[in-house]
């Protein structure tokens, strides 16, 4: 497959791009990226589709403070006035206190978040919302990305073949079989929580 703009690299690209704004498992298509392009130019779609779609929750997060949802909201008729006054206050917290955390987070916390299963997609939209640095969903992307391209990598690649050279008696097919390997997911997951939100606590502890 070559680079050219007509051929099929830019339409997988927007393929995906368009999968991953819709409520469909992407895995099954980024598999067949993986194995029927060289690691390179599978790893290059996957990239650039990322991107695109990070940039515009970014920029839809972003031209969205100019719609006064407010007064819509507002017109809508509702009898129980107590009620919408109720749900209004609680997204003017929830959204106060959204805005506070994302103003403090670095890089190394959009890492963590998405790790911990906020998806992509509301992180580039609340950054978008607070005009907030382009770079904090940017390098995590690109993180996430280099991760996903160096297993595809181990899975289908020359590097399997690294891989068996110095551990012969390891096999990558066998062990994502295994039956414990959701327990050991679940785990890492867990112990993940436990360390990042130590680390955090004794942040907040040497600052104050």
């Amino acid at each position: 497959m070559g680079l050219e703009l007509s051929g099929l690299f830019i339409i997988d690209i927007f393929l995906l791009l368009g999968l991953l704004f819709l409520p469909l498992p992407t895995t099954p298509y980024i598999l067949y990226l993986f194995t029927a392009n060289t690691i390179i130019e599978a790893g290059l779609i996957f990239f650039f589709a990322t991107t695109f779609r990070d940039f515009i929750a970014y920029y839809l997060g972003y031209f969205s403070r100019i719609i006064p949802f407010n007064n819509y909201l507002t017109k809508l008729n509702l009898n129980k006035k107590n009620f919408f006054e109720k749900i209004k206050d609680k997204v003017k917290k929830f959204t106060e206190y959204a805005k506070e955390k994302l103003k403090e987070c670095n890089t190394r916390d959009v890492i963590a978040a998405r790790w911990l299963g906020v998806h992509p997609i509301i992180i580039a939209f609340g950054l978008g919302r607070l005009s907030s640095r382009i770079k904090l969903f940017f390098i995590p992307n690109t993180f996430y990305v280099l991760i996903d391209v160096a297993f595809y990598w181990l899975l289908f690649g020359s590097g399997k073949i690294v891989l068996n050279y110095f551990f012969p008696e390891l096999s990558i097919e066998e062990f994502l079989n295994t039956e414990y390997i959701y327990l050991i997911s679940v785990i890492s997951i867990i112990l993940f929580y436990l360390l990042y939100g130590l680390y955090k606590w004794r942040s907040n502890e040497t600052k104050n």
